[in-house]
């Protein structure tokens, strides 16, 4: 839970966390053996997490390739997570991992989903953090850099083509953490967990190039400096919705 006034969130140990928390919040709310309904919003290829709870799994993501190659979804949806539209009040748990940085209305977006989500449902939400030098060396970049380190320095050949990572990215500063966190309590949402951890991006970076260590070592000295840890460069949220009350519109963006 959120822990402390100056730092509203704790260091995740690992994904486990994150799942536990999940599967110990479907087996206090649905009984015994009963499937929950999940819905993966921007769902790519498989579920970000395993989920060793019965369940049935909805996938939307505006990829049909990256649908049909998903063996983890009973489902598909081909549609935008901003304005596809969902049914109200539908699901258990609404996972969105790695997908509110790509679109240009994340607020928008969460609305969207947290309608879908039944009273006492749980969002689980990924994102960058927009205060750590990762993101900020990926919003100052173009795309086409990012497609050029996936070929050329992770090794991957389809990177940048459709349907496959890097993806643009827009970044908006309403995914800035105090004001995400703002967000979603105007939204009604009540924020569980915020945890942030290390993305295993920058050290499959740095490592291999001599001179991106170099540079890394220079980009993240201010957060040493000022005794931030700039590793930890992503954050989950993890948000339920009241058992009763609604979810209130937000106009900003």
């Amino acid at each position: 839970m959120l822990t402390g006034r100056r730092k509203p969130f704790r260091v995740a140990a690992g994904f486990g966390d994150v799942q536990s928390l999940v599967i110990d919040h479907l087996r206090a709310t649905r009984p015994e053996r009963t499937p929950a309904r999940v819905l993966d919003a921007g769902a790519g290829r498989r579920l970000p997490f395993p989920l060793p709870y019965p369940a049935h799994v909805v996938g939307l993501d505006v990829s049909e390739a990256g649908l049909a190659e998903n063996d983890d979804l009973d489902e598909r949806i081909v549609g935008d997570v901003e304005t596809y539209p969902l049914p109200a009040d539908e699901f258990d748990l609404v996972v969105c991992w790695n997908v509110l940085e790509h679109v240009r209305r994340p607020l928008a977006a969460v609305r969207n989903l947290a309608i879908a989500l039944r009273p006492g449902g749980l969002l689980v939400v990924g994102v960058p953090n927009l205060t750590a030098p990762k993101t900020i060396v990926t919003k100052l970049t173009p795309h086409a850099f990012h497609v050029w380190v996936y070929r050329s320095v992770l090794g991957n050949p389809r990177a940048g083509l459709p349907g496959h990572a890097p993806f643009p990215t827009h970044l908006r500063t309403a995914l800035l953490p105090a004001r995400f966190r703002r967000a979603l309590r105007r939204l009604g949402l009540s924020v569980q967990a915020e945890l942030r951890y290390p993305s295993g991006m920058v050290p499959a970076v740095v490592d291999r190039r001599p001179t991106f260590r170099r540079l890394w070592r220079m980009a993240e000295a201010p957060w040493r400096l000022a005794g931030a840890d700039p590793s930890l460069s992503d954050i989950v949220w993890i948000v339920r919705k009241p058992a009763a009350g609604s979810v209130l519109p937000d106009d900003e963006s």
